[in-house]
């Protein structure tokens, strides 16, 4: 599988990329300012949308069988909105981004280092 990871700001995203990259799959990295941008969307198979950007992917570049997981958030008309507003794709995305997901690993940090401090 092809995965193409959209992203705006390299410290928000370097955990995920990390975590992919020892993965030893087949890993593109590109910024949201990508002149190719629909290029890699094209030939992916999962696109992972960090980019913090409404609407940054159009979903026609999407092939019939791709993933799209939205991991981006942003505030629009003073609503917090993903990336992809277009839910006629395969997409997986967490409403209200990533936020929510760092917030509670933080959080079960906090717990553990609480509980095992010396």
């Amino acid at each position: 599988k092809k995965i193409v990871v959209v992203y705006n700001n390299k410290t928000s995203i370097r955990p995920i990329l990390n975590m992919l990259l020892n993965s030893n799959l087949d890993i593109s990295a590109v910024n949201s300012n990508s002149i190719n941008l629909e290029s890699y969307i094209k030939c992916a198979d999962i696109i992972i949308s960090s980019a913090d950007t409404k609407d940054i992917i159009n979903t026609d570049w999407l092939n019939k069988d791709a993933y799209l997981v939205d991991a981006g958030i942003l505030l629009d008309k003073n609503k917090i909105v993903g990336d992809i507003s277009d839910k006629k794709c395969n997409l997986l995305n967490n409403d209200g981004g990533i936020k929510t997901l760092e917030d509670a690993m933080f959080l079960k940090n906090i717990i553990f280092c609480y509980e095992n401090k010396k």
